[in-house]
């Protein structure tokens, strides 16, 4: 029996709005009841078997048939929306691009003493960096780079 065959024995999915409901009672679970809890990082977290298992991930395989190959990005930034629309199978380097960051830099941009370093990262490997004079020149730099890397001037 593969993975999905198994949760469908449990769990119901809505790809439309991407919410899983129990099937069975599960402890305090009901059947009928959307499954999981909401982790510490804001995600929605189901525990079968003694197997934690992120929602997004579980919707994408209830969706496609298939496991992820990378990791799953909420478009919207909604780590509540977990519609299948809202979810894309992406690359670490491209997910990290969507990433909202609490600080003043764009993604892809670091501060080193007084120059600004464009970085881009490629199969899981660093592929290049530049000092810059300032943010507008790492920023046209890094446009390139990501255009010459994957074809994508985000």
């Amino acid at each position: 029996m593969n993975d999905l065959e198994r949760f469908k024995k449990v769990l119901t999915c809505d790809t439309a709005t991407g919410k899983l409901t129990w099937i069975v009672s599960r402890g305090s679970a009901g059947a009928g009841r959307i499954a999981g809890a909401i982790g510490p990082r804001g995600y929605r977290r189901i525990s079968i078997s003694g197997h934690h298992y992120w929602t997004h991930r579980l919707v994408w395989l209830f969706a496609t048939g298939q496991w992820p190959r990378g990791e799953i990005d909420h478009i919207n930034h909604d780590k509540g929306d977990n519609s299948i629309v809202n979810l894309r199978d992406v690359a670490h380097c491209v997910n990290d691009r969507n990433l909202i960051k609490g600080r003043s830099l764009p993604c892809g941009i670091e501060k080193i003493r007084n120059k600004y370093r464009a970085r881009v990262w490629s199969g899981g490997s660093h592929c290049s960096s530049r000092a810059m004079p300032t943010v507008t020149f790492a920023l046209l730099w890094l446009a390139v780079l990501r255009a010459k890397h994957d074809g994508s001037s985000r």
